[in-house]
């Protein structure tokens, strides 16, 4: 009778779609929320079908390729579809019975209005800068909105982060899964929001000349084994390894510690967010004569020529392409930190190998004993 009950709640009042492919991409299984989806009200029309024939063909090769991940790694997957003009967010498991995989199950739930919310912010902040670029003769009132919008929004938002993650962690009472779900895209976009201010706010600095750097000696090792420790969690949920090698003569580098930590978080941040599942990513550091070369190496998606040409351009961003969002402020960030400090930044691309190479001058001191480490 329970079981009975059970089965009845998740295909007639289950919200979420629900569905199994068998490992020929055949539907076996489905709810109806899946019918729903489709604007099928027979599922005879649907059985056995397979993605082919129920999708147009861009659809049912994104999952058809997710769908061989799960047969190859027998790992769940998450991406996002867009069907009927609406964004779904599709989280797959393999099913595994008596050590083979028998089916792939899979949920989906539409995100449209989160995914619209920020589509919606970009464009507001596009357009913002657009109104800056091209209105010289309100240097002043640019000023004075950059200066409020800075007091008025960083630091709320930040108090803001810190007390959802105390809530999060259960600090004011147990919290039920949906709960924690909602409060996890809460954070995700409140950081989102953090980093697009930041971004927007650094950029607007260096294009209009306020940025002054403050030059420091300090040891650039300390400085790259803190920026993987920011990215560690984030690499683990990808099954990411970190690999990381020195191999200079000298740890220490002259230069403003907090912009090149910065471009050396981005840039991280950017090959873990990119990188298939299960990878490597090392991060380089060689030495030669008065310059030094950090080296950030990926395996990723092809990036398209059209983006690669203009990568480190403004508002040129290649998160389109995997369906996620970005204003394309953060390499440009970067080059306009390096360039400052006369050092140079390019991509090597070999079809999905991704190199990101920066180059700066060193200022040599006493040699350090450790030369090698390794995090991952």
């Amino acid at each position: 009778m329970r079981e009975a009950l059970l089965q009845d709640a998740v295909l007639n009042d289950c919200g979420s779609i629900l569905t199994v492919k068998d490992i020929n991409f055949r539907y076996i299984s489905f709810n109806n929320s899946f019918l729903n989806f489709l604007g099928e009200n027979n599922q005879l029309n649907i059985l056995n079908k397979t993605v082919y024939e129920i999708f147009d063909n861009c659809n049912a090769k994104l999952i058809e390729r997710y769908s061989n991940q799960i047969i190859k790694t027998k790992k769940q997957t998450v991406y996002n579809i867009k069907f009927n003009n609406k964004i779904y967010k599709v989280n797959s498991y393999p099913v595994i019975r008596e050590g083979k995989l028998n089916s792939i199950l899979s949920s989906a739930c539409d995100i449209s209005k989160e995914e619209n919310q920020k589509l919606k912010l970009i464009q507001k902040v596009r357009r913002l800068n657009s109104i800056i670029e091209k209105s010289k003769e309100l240097d002043e009132q640019k000023e004075m909105f950059m200066a409020t919008l800075t007091h008025d929004l960083k630091n709320p938002l930040q108090s803001q982060i810190s007390a959802l993650e105390l809530l999060n962690k259960g600090a004011f009472g147990n919290l039920s899964d949906n709960q924690k779900d909602v409060l996890n895209m809460l954070i995700e976009s409140s950081k989102f929001m953090k980093e697009l201010l930041y971004s927007v706010l650094t950029v607007y600095k260096y294009d209009n000349g306020l940025v002054e750097l403050h030059k420091t000696k300090f040891d650039l090792n300390e400085t790259v084994n803190n920026c993987l420790s920011e990215i560690e969690c984030l690499a683990k949920d990808k099954n990411i390894r970190l690999e990381y090698k020195n191999l200079t003569d000298d740890y220490f580098i002259t230069a403003d510690e907090s912009h090149i930590r910065r471009v050396i978080s981005n840039i991280l941040n950017n090959a873990v967010n990119y990188a298939f599942k299960d990878t490597l990513i090392s991060i380089i550091i060689t030495q030669e004569k008065n310059n030094v070369s950090i080296k950030i190496k990926s395996i990723s998606s092809k990036i398209p020529e059209n983006i690669k040409e203009h990568i480190f351009d403004k508002y040129i961003s290649g998160m389109n392409s995997d369906r996620k969002l970005g204003i394309g402020l953060g390499l440009y960030f970067c080059k306009k930190v390096i360039e400052a400090h006369q050092g140079k930044i390019y991509l090597n691309s070999n079809n999905i190998e991704n190199e990101f190479i920066i180059n700066l001058p060193i200022e040599l001191n006493e040699i350090i004993k450790e030369k090698l480490s390794f995090r991952g």
